[in-house]
C-alpha cells in the first residue's frame, strides 16, 4: 500500500489519527476486551482449586544457636545470641530430610490416593508409556495403591478391585514373559498349573521385588516433591519462620504441613546426638535401590575434633615460629635490618667521596686513616715546594726535583689507596644489599608464621566455644529444652489460595483495556479497506464531491418505495453542483464494483436534474430504478446489447438534445472503464462498506485511462469513526 497523499488543508496530526482509530474499530476493542475478560474468568472457575495451609514457627535465642565471640568458659558460652544466619540454619532444618520423610511416612499410612481417572488418568498413561520407551527415568506407575503383596484386594469397591486382568497388563508392562504371567494370573485365580511350587514361589518373589523397588521409587519422589512445594520465608526484622503449603485438598494440606512440623520438632533436638553408622537405601542413577553406610557425627566431637586439628597445627606452626627465632639472631629482624641501613648509607657515603677526591677535589675529608695520611703528606709536600721555589732559580736544582718526585709517588700511593678503598666499599656495599635483601625475605617469611598462628589461635578459639556451647545443647536435649516454638499450627483453609478470581478479575482488566486499545491501533494500522471520506482523499488523491452517511438498507423487491432518500438527494445536488461549474452537459457514474452505490446516484442525479426543470436522459446497459419511470423529464435510454459505436452515437446525439446525460456505467473491476470514454467527465462512486483500497485504486486508474478528466469521488455508506462532539476538540 502506498503512503497516503496530504491533501492541502487536511489535518494530519497524529492524535486526531489516534483517536480516530480508537474510535473507528471500538467495536473490535470492546470484543477483544470482553474475549479476554471472559478468558480470564472462565479460567477461574474452571482451572482446579488449590488450598493453602499455612503455619508460624518462632526461633528463641538459645538452645540450638551457635554463640557469638570466642569465649572458651561454659560460664561464657552459656550466654547465646541469635542472628539472621541462625534463623536461616533453621529454616534449613525445618525442610531437611528427617523431617520430610517423617512427614511422608506417616502419610503414606493415612492418606491413600484413589485411582486416576479422566484427564488425571490419561497423564498417568502417558508418564507410563515415556517411562516404557526410555524417554522418562523410573518405574511404571500402577493405578492407584500398590498392593502390599501379590493377589491383595486393595480397594473394597467393586469397581476398584485388582482383578486378574489388571494383574496381567501391570506384569506384562514390567516386561515380564507371557508364560510366567500366566502361571501367576492361574495362580491368582486358583487354577490349576504345570509349574511347580518352587517356580511359582520364585515367581511371587520376583513380583514382590518389582512392587518394593515401585513403593520406594514413590517414597522417593514424594519426599523430594514435598522439599519443593513446602515455602519457608523469614518474617522481615524478627525471628518468625512462615510455612504454606498447597495442594488441592486442604485437609491434606494441613495434615501434611502438622505433619513436618512435628518431624522438625522431633528431630530438632536430636540433629547434634551421638555420630553412628547407619545403613541408608538409595536409588542411583540406574534405578537400582543401593544400601550404602553412612557416618553420623555430632556437632560436638566435630567441633572438638577441628579444635585437635587446629591446635596441633598451632603447635607446629609455634615451633616453627621457635626454631626461626633461634637460627636468627633471636628474631630481632627490624633491628638489624635497621643497622644494616645505616652502615650501607655510611658506605654509599664514602663512596661518593671517593668519586670527589677522584676528581681532583682535595677539600673533601675520609674517615680513612691511609687516604688521610696520604693526603695529609701530599699537602706538606706541595707546601714545601712552594716555600722553596722562590729560593732556586730553574727547575734543575735537586732540590726542587727531590720534592716534584716526592710529590708524584705520594700521589700515585694516594690513588692505589683511593682505588682499594673503593673496591673494598663496593664489595662491602655489595654484601650489605643482599643482607638486607636476606633479612626483608625473613621478615615476609616470619609474618606469615605470626599471621598462620593467628588464624589457627582464632579457630581452635572458636571450635572450643562451640563445642562447649554443643555440650549444654545436650543437657538442654535431656530435658526437653527447645528453641523453636510453633506459634501457630496449620488449621484446614476454608477459602482456596487458587485461582484468585478477584486479582484474576483485575487482571482481566487492567491487561484488557491496554490490550483492547492496542488490538484497535493495529486494526488501523492493517487496516486496507475504504471506511472514510480521510481514506479516499489520502489513499486515492481525489477530492470527495459528496458523502452518503450510513442509512438501513431499502428491501430488494421494492426499492425506492418511499422515494428517494434525502440523504442521496443531496449529495447528488452538491455533484449536479460541480458539474454546472465545470459546464459538463454529460457525466459517466461508475463504481469499482457492483453494489457500491453507483446506479442509485446516477438516479438521483437525473431526479434533482428533472426537479430543476431540465430534460435528461438516463442511459443504462441494464433495468433502471421504477422511481424514474415515473419522473417527469427524465428519459431512459437502453444501451443493452447495442455496438459500442451505436452506443456512442446514441449518447452523442442524446447529450446534444437534452440538457444533461447521465450514463450509469457497468462496474469497473469487469472491464467496465470504456464507457468513460463516452461523456465529457466522469464521476467515481466508492462504498464505505470495505472496498479494498487496490481494488479502488485500479477502479479509478481505468477511469482516467479511458475517460477525459475525473470530476471527483462521492463516498456512499460513510462511517463517522469519531462522534461529532469531539471533532471541536480534536
Amino acid at each position: 500500500m502506498t503512503s497516503p497523499v496530504n491533501l492541502p488543508g487536511r489535518r494530519t496530526d497524529t492524535a486526531r489519527r489516534v483517536v480516530r482509530a480508537l474510535f473507528q474499530w471500538r467495536y473490535s476493542a470492546l470484543v477483544f476486551f470482553i474475549c479476554f475478560f471472559s478468558f480470564l474468568m472462565t479460567l477461574a472457575y474452571v482451572l482446579p482449586e488449590s488450598f493453602t495451609a499455612k503455619a508460624n514457627v518462632f526461633v528463641k535465642a538459645g538452645r540450638q544457636n551457635a554463640p557469638e565471640g570466642t569465649s572458651t568458659t561454659i560460664s561464657e558460652s552459656a550466654r547465646l545470641t541469635l542472628s539472621p544466619e541462625d534463623v536461616v540454619s533453621e529454616t534449613m532444618i525445618m525442610l531437611s530430610r528427617p523431617a520430610l520423610e517423617y512427614a511422608v511416612n506417616i502419610l503414606e499410612t493415612e492418606v491413600i490416593p484413589q485411582p486416576k481417572d479422566g484427564f488425571s488418568k490419561k497423564y498417568l498413561n502417558f508418564q507410563n508409556w515415556c517411562r516404557s520407551i526410555g524417554l522418562s527415568p523410573g518405574p511404571l506407575f500402577t493405578n492407584g495403591v500398590v498392593p502390599s503383596k501379590f493377589g491383595d484386594v486393595v480397594y473394597t469397591e467393586e469397581k476398584l478391585q485388582y482383578d486378574s486382568k489388571w494383574w496381567r497388563d501391570w506384569l506384562l508392562q514390567r516386561n515380564l514373559p507371557e508364560d510366567k504371567v500366566r502361571i501367576l494370573i492361574a495362580d491368582l485365580e486358583g487354577k490349576p498349573s504345570k509349574a511347580s511350587s518352587d517356580e511359582i514361589d520364585n515367581l511371587k518373589l520376583q513380583v514382590k521385588n518389582l512392587l518394593d523397588k515401585e513403593r520406594l521409587y514413590r517414597h522417593e519422589q514424594m519426599v523430594a516433591k514435598l522439599g519443593k512445594k513446602i515455602s519457608a520465608e523469614i518474617e522481615p526484622a524478627t525471628r518468625v519462620i512462615n510455612l504454606s503449603y498447597e495442594l488441592a485438598s486442604p485437609r491434606i494440606a494441613a495434615r501434611t504441613l502438622e505433619l513436618v512440623l512435628e518431624g522438625y520438632m522431633e528431630h530438632h533436638s536430636k540433629m547434634h546426638s551421638l555420630g553412628t553408622w547407619r545403613e541408608v537405601k538409595v536409588i542411583d542413577i540406574n534405578g537400582k535401590e543401593v544400601t550404602k553406610r553412612k557416618y553420623e557425627t555430632t556437632a560436638a566431637s566435630f567441633f572438638r575434633e577441628q579444635a585437635n586439628l587446629n591446635k596441633a597445627e598451632l603447635e607446629k606452626i609455634q615451633e616453627q615460629i621457635t626454631e626461626f627465632r633461634l637460627s636468627h639472631k633471636g628474631g630481632d629482624l627490624d633491628s638489624q635490618r635497621t643497622i644494616l641501613t645505616q652502615e650501607l648509607i655510611q658506605t654509599e657515603q664514602s663512596l661518593r667521596a671517593l668519586k670527589e677526591i677522584n676528581q681532583g677535589s682535595e677539600e673533601l675529608a675520609l674517615d680513612s686513616p691511609e687516604i688521610s695520611v696520604h693526603q695529609q703528606r701530599l699537602l706538606d709536600l706541595e707546601l714545601e715546594l712552594i716555600e722553596k721555589a722562590p729560593l732556586y732559580e730553574g727547575t734543575d736544582n735537586p732540590t726542587i726535583k727531590s720534592l716534584h718526585n716526592k710529590i708524584q709517588l705520594t700521589k700515585d700511593a694516594l690513588q692505589r689507596q683511593i682505588i682499594q678503598k673503593r673496591a673494598v666499599l663496593e664489595d662491602r656495599a655489595k654484601s650489605l644489599d643482599q643482607e638486607l635483601r636476606n633479612i626483608e625475605a625473613n621478615r615476609t617469611a616470619l609474618e606469615d608464621l605470626l599471621q598462620k598462628r593467628d588464624s589457627s589461635l582464632g579457630s581452635y578459639k572458636k571450635f572450643i566455644a562451640k563445642a562447649e556451647e554443643e555440650d549444654i545443647k545436650l543437657a538442654m536435649d535431656s530435658d526437653h529444652v527447645t528453641s523453636a516454638k510453633v506459634l501457630e499450627w496449620p488449621t484446614v483453609p476454608n477459602k482456596p489460595s487458587f485461582p484468585n478470581r478477584f486479582i484474576m478479575a483485575l487482571l482481566g482488566i487492567f491487561l484488557g483495556i491496554p490490550g483492547a486499545l492496542a488490538v484497535a491501533l493495529l486494526r488501523a494500522y492493517m487496516h486496507s479497506r475504504i471506511a472514510t471520506v480521510e481514506d479516499v482523499e489520502e489513499v486515492l488523491g481525489v477530492s470527495v464531491l459528496s458523502s452518503i452517511p450510513r442509512f438501513a438498507r431499502i428491501p430488494f423487491r421494492t426499492p425506492f418505495k418511499d422515494g428517494m432518500p434525502p440523504v442521496v438527494l443531496n449529495a447528488a445536488r452538491l455533484a449536479l453542483a460541480a458539474l454546472d461549474n465545470d459546464g459538463h452537459r454529460s457525466v459517466h457514474v461508475a463504481a469499482s464494483t457492483r453494489g457500491e452505490g453507483s446506479g442509485t446516484l446516477a438516479a438521483a442525479l437525473s431526479l434533482e436534474a428533472s426537479n430543476d426543470g431540465r430534460s435528461v436522459v438516463f442511459a443504462t446497459l441494464g433495468g433502471f430504478p421504477a422511481i424514474l419511470g415515473e419522473a417527469e423529464n427524465v428519459e431512459i435510454l437502453q444501451l443493452d446489447g447495442a455496438p459500442m459505436d451505436a452506443q456512442k452515437e446514441a449518447i452523442q446525439a442524446a447529450a446534444e438534445e437534452n440538457d444533461l446525460l447521465v450514463l450509469s456505467g457497468p462496474g469497473l473491476a469487469g472491464g467496465g472503464g470504456s464507457y468513460a470514454s463516452l461523456t465529457d467527465t466522469s464521476l467515481f462512486v466508492v462504498s464505505g462498506t470495505g472496498v479494498h483500497f487496490d481494488v479502488a485504486r485500479r477502479g479509478l486508474d481505468q477511469l482516467r485511462r479511458y475517460g477525459k478528466a475525473v470530476l471527483g469521488a462521492v463516498l456512499t455508506q460513510r462511517r463517522n469513526p469519531i462522534p461529532r462532539i469531539l471533532y471541536r476538540f480534536i
